[in-house]
């Protein structure tokens, strides 16, 4: 069974993990403290487990808590990144395609990306951010970053695309059109 969860009680849990005070999260989210209790306990009995473990003075994340916040933040983000891009076309500007990578990756490599000039995409702008490995499959699942570029692949979720002889690969969704190719070129990745 589907359990659908509407924005309001995850951006509550989101905002309640981040405060850890039923106080200070309903005055971010312009709500009384009530209220917020009332939507958290709405989440919970709908998801069939306690998000929050909460006495009169302290509130704590659960396991199962900790798990559900992180997903509802990349839920989040990914809407975030929808309503962007559907802004973007709409207003028929060409998206930016966001690009991370390890600091230890070479940066003759992140240069060459940067400089990649695409003739079938001539206004496509290329933004490049530096992270670590884990925070780079974090970002690349929660649609902060289209494409990661790392030095050595590590345990995740997604696929891994060897772009050159050398151990450097990037990671992307299942769904990229270059996930499903053993190798791919600069042209491959937009």
């Amino acid at each position: 069974m589907s359990v659908l969860v509407d924005i309001r009680l995850q951006l509550a849990a989101v905002t309640l993990a981040e405060e850890m005070n039923f106080t200070r999260a309903a005055e971010r989210l312009r709500i009384t403290q009530p209220a917020l209790s009332k939507q958290i306990a709405e989440l919970e009995s709908r998801l069939g487990f306690a998000v929050f473990e909460r006495d009169q003075k302290h509130v704590s994340l659960t396991e199962a808590g900790q798990v559900f916040v992180r997903g509802c933040q990349d839920s989040l983000a990914i809407l975030e990144k929808a309503v962007r891009t559907a802004r973007a076309a709409q207003d028929e500007i060409q998206p930016v395609v966001t690009i991370g990578h390890s600091p230890y990756v070479c940066p003759s490599i992140v240069s060459a990306l940067v400089g990649v000039h695409l003739p079938l995409y001539p206004a496509l702008r290329l933004r490049m951010e530096s992270r670590f490995g884990n925070e780079l499959i974090h970002s690349v699942l929660s649609a902060e970053l289209d494409i990661a570029i790392l030095e050595e692949p590590i345990e995740n979720p997604l696929t891994l695309v060897p772009l050159l002889t050398a151990p450097l690969h990037a990671v992307m969704s299942f769904d990229h059109p270059a996930a499903k190719k053993r190798s791919v070129n600069y042209r491959g990745l937009h």
